[in-house]
């Protein structure tokens, strides 16, 4: 259990933003990590749905960002997640006030406290932050955190999206680990959001991240192909490389 004594949720403030960067870009891939613009946008736009976990210290030990749309409920009109955190990040492109759907749009969680359950204890806020603010759901577009890993290890004859992010251990859970304590926190996942992120950086850029970043783990499927050990992959076209990955759409919790 994590003892609620220990760790504050809070929402965000931006004189917190630089602690926020630090996790920020310790969790994720470079050209994946939100920028201080982002994260002073989101505050702005939607103050109330972003939140961070502190230690007693009152060192940012977790960060999750979410945004407050409208969505009808028809899986067919479900807007992507580029689409909903919009092109700059900023969250303000389908932000609606008065929305019914809460979607979680981004988590990061310093390594050294994975195994403390912070997940579980962000749903749990969610859950009656939703309740009274008059929201009907909370769904999230989530990412198999090792699909990239298990891309590598298997190359050619690695699972494809469709059939990973399905796929089970054996003791019947989610093969990959994310998506596993998701399941485990009562997630029910409803469709893949095809294309979910499409950022397209210069060509000489992902170069250099090629030679700097987990540069024994790139690998080529195909001509203008780049593997990079995360769930998505580079595409190049000329002097362009667009970094595009699936994700998996989830409920979380919906009002009863």
């Amino acid at each position: 259990m994590i003892d609620m004594n220990t760790f504050n949720i809070v929402n965000c403030r931006q004189e917190q933003i630089d602690s926020m960067c630090k996790l920020e870009s310790l969790s994720w891939a470079p050209w994946l990590v939100a920028s201080r613009d982002s994260f002073y946008n989101r505050i702005s736009t939607f103050s109330d749905g972003q939140f961070l976990i502190q230690n007693a210290q009152g060192d940012v030990i977790a960060i999750l960002s979410t945004n407050r749309i409208f969505w009808n409920g028809k899986i067919k009109e479900l807007p992507s997640w580029m689409d909903i955190a919009g092109n700059s990040g900023d969250f303000r492109k389908l932000y609606d006030e008065k929305g019914n759907t809460l979607v979680m749009m981004s988590i990061s969680i310093d390594k050294k406290h994975h195994a403390l359950r912070l997940p579980e204890f962000f749903i749990k806020h969610l859950i009656e932050f939703a309740k009274h603010n008059n929201i009907d759901r909370i769904i999230g577009s989530f990412r198999p955190s090792e699909y990239g890993l298990h891309k590598f290890k298997f190359k050619e004859n690695a699972l494809s999206f469709e059939t990973y992010i399905t796929s089970k251990n054996d003791k019947n859970l989610p093969l990959d680990k994310w998506l596993r304590v998701l399941y485990q926190n009562g997630v029910v996942f409803f469709k893949v959001d095809e294309n979910a992120m499409c950022i397209p950086i210069l060509r000489s850029d992902m170069e250099n991240y090629r030679q700097n970043y987990n540069s024994t783990l790139w690998w080529q499927p195909k001509e203008n192909v780049w593997e990079c050990v995360e769930t998505g992959a580079f595409f190049v076209l000329g002097d362009v490389a667009s970094y595009i990955e699936s994700n998996i759409w989830g409920t979380v919790w919906t009002a009863k």
